[in-house]
């Protein structure tokens, strides 16, 4: 790894000014280009938390805030390998026509950029860049895994010269603790998941039922962008809007920090900590479709089929650890 530090393409949906759409994945690339032990090879961009257009400009937008204009961003998966999402493009409208989605986001444009996305497709760049460097590059999927997914099918060996995927996906707890038993971005592409967990890759998983005990508050977001450079500007601009929205619709003191957990885990294991298990996800129950299962290895199924593979799964965060390797690494990025 060049210099010591691990590289990496983000694999992303990053909302940057979509009304009622989550920004963990903004804050998630801010932290990764901040890190000083991750390098960013380049982003490829797929539909999920929004549409791709809009997740697309939001990722180029970013970059200029930040004035990363060297990292390439190549558009990806527009949709599912297989899954019909009008259900979920459903859902994610009704939330940005919520009348406090409205108002909060009143003030802030929908993302935009002058900026056109690099040549080839997000497949072909994930493809090329992990067989071009075999063992060095790492792979952090935020969003839906239809990109990565599309990648091993087209090139089995990027499993095997892949360093590693560090994902944000999936919940081994059920709704313990009061949260979604199917997780978001495998309910968006419940197949590629399942491409993922059957490839043999060195596979990570940080998942809701672990993100879900992070929290960026209005206070720690204030600190964060108190340098109030244009880049700490737009992140204090997408980001109030939806810490204000989960506060009042959830009654949380802030907004979950999902995809920035899965960035400090690779950069960082100690973060989190780690029990290998075997996961796969369930394709077949209409109640139960994108639904994770884990159970430890050599255990039997308990009747249940289990086809998937070998994962470290997250099962806790050391809070105070990541929020001190997070906020400098945002701050760090603003302040550069």
């Amino acid at each position: 790894m060049s210099g010591g530090r691990r590289r990496v393409i983000i694999d992303t949906d990053p909302s940057a000014g979509v009304p009622g759409a989550d920004i963990d994945d903004v804050l998630a690339l801010a932290c990764a280009l901040g890190d000083p032990d991750l390098r960013v090879q380049g982003i490829t961009v797929v539909a999920g938390n929004v549409e791709l257009p809009d997740a697309l400009a939001s990722a180029l937008l970013t970059l200029e805030a930040f004035g990363c204009l060297d990292i390439p961003v190549h558009a990806g998966a527009a949709r599912a390998l297989v899954r019909d999402r009008a259900e979920i493009v459903a859902l994610l409208r009704d939330r940005g026509d919520d009348p406090l989605a409205r108002e909060l986001w009143r003030a802030v444009p929908r993302p935009a950029s002058a900026r056109r996305p690099a040549s080839g497709r997000a497949a072909e760049f994930i493809v090329e860049t992990v067989l071009a460097a075999p063992g060095e590059i790492t792979l952090i999927p935020v969003g839906p895994l239809t990109n990565v997914a599309t990648a091993l099918l087209l090139e089995p060996r990027v499993a095997t010269h892949v360093h590693e995927i560090v994902f944000m996906g999936g919940n081994v707890r059920g709704s313990e603790g009061g949260v979604s038993p199917i997780e978001f971005n495998v309910a968006n592409d419940p197949e590629a998941a399942h491409v993922v967990f059957c490839s043999g890759a060195a596979l990570v998983m940080v998942g809701l039922d672990v993100t879900t005990r992070t929290h960026l508050t209005l206070e720690a977001l204030e600190a964060a962008t108190a340098a109030g450079t244009p880049a700490a500007r737009f992140v204090r601009r997408i980001a109030e809007p939806w810490i204000r929205f989960v506060q009042a619709r959830r009654g949380s003191p802030g907004c979950w920090l999902h995809d920035p957990l899965a960035v400090v885990a690779a950069a960082d294991r100690t973060v989190v900590a780690t029990e290998r298990l075997e996961v796969g996800v369930e394709l077949r129950g209409e109640a139960t479709y994108g639904l994770t299962m884990a159970r430890r290895p050599g255990l039997g199924s308990g009747g249940r089929e289990l086809r998937g593979g070998p994962v470290d799964v997250a099962v806790s965060v050391d809070n105070a650890r990541f929020m001190d390797r997070f906020l400098p690494a945002l701050t760090r990025t603003l302040s550069g």
